[in-house]
C-alpha cells in the first residue's frame, strides 16, 4: 500500500492509486488456488467497503458477501420487473422562493425487504455494471413525469444524479 502511495507521471498528468487489499492464508482460509482467490476477494471487498486498505479473510466476511450477492440478482429482477421508484426533492430558486426544478431520487421497493435505499445498492450496481440500466431507467421515468406535469400545466425541469461510470 504505502508504495502505491506515491503519485506517478503519465503522459504529463499525475496520477494517483489506491488499493484494497484482500488476504486469504493456505491452509487456514483454504488449501486450492480457487478458494483462497474466492476469500482473498471477499477480504479485498471488506476492505473496499471499511476503507482500510487491507483486510484478511474471516468466515464473518461470508455473510456480508452473500447478503450482496443476493442483492445483486435481486436488483436485476428489479429493473425487469418494475420495483423501483422515484422521488422527487424540489429545488427553489432562492431569490423568488418559487420551485423550478426537481431532484430525481430513485429508491428500491423490494417485495420482502421493503424499502431500500440507495446507498445500499447504487455501489452494487456500478460493481455489476447495472449502473448503465438503472440510470437509463431513472432518466426515462424522470421524463415520464415532467411530461405528465406538463400537461398539467406545470414547467419543471429534473436533473438526474450520474455516476462516474456514467460518464466514462
Amino acid at each position: 500500500l504505502r508504495s502505491l502511495d506515491t503519485s506517478f507521471e503519465l503522459n504529463g498528468l499525475a496520477v494517483n492509486v489506491q488499493a484494497s487489499i484482500g488476504i486469504a492464508l493456505c491452509p487456514e482460509h483454504g488449501t486450492t488456488a480457487d478458494s483462497l482467490m474466492q476469500r482473498a476477494d471477499i477480504a479485498m471487498y471488506a476492505a473496499k467497503r471499511t476503507k482500510s486498505g487491507s483486510a484478511l479473510y474471516s468466515p464473518e466476511l461470508n455473510h456480508t458477501s452473500q447478503r450482496r450477492l443476493f442483492l445483486m440478482g435481486e436488483l436485476r429482477r428489479a429493473l425487469i420487473q418494475d420495483q423501483l421508484f422515484l422521488l422527487y426533492q424540489p429545488k427553489v430558486d432562492l431569490r423568488t422562493g418559487q420551485t423550478n426544478g426537481v431532484e430525481a431520487l430513485v429508491r428500491w421497493e423490494h417485495p420482502q425487504l421493503g424499502v431500500i435505499r440507495p446507498n445500499r445498492f447504487i455501489a452494487l450496481a456500478e460493481k455489476t455494471g447495472l449502473i448503465m440500466p438503472l440510470t437509463l431507467w431513472v432518466i426515462h421515468a424522470a421524463l415520464r413525469q415532467i411530461e405528465a406535469w406538463q400537461k398539467m400545466g406545470l414547467n419543471l425541469t429534473a436533473a438526474v444524479n450520474l455516476s462516474v461510470w456514467n460518464l466514462q
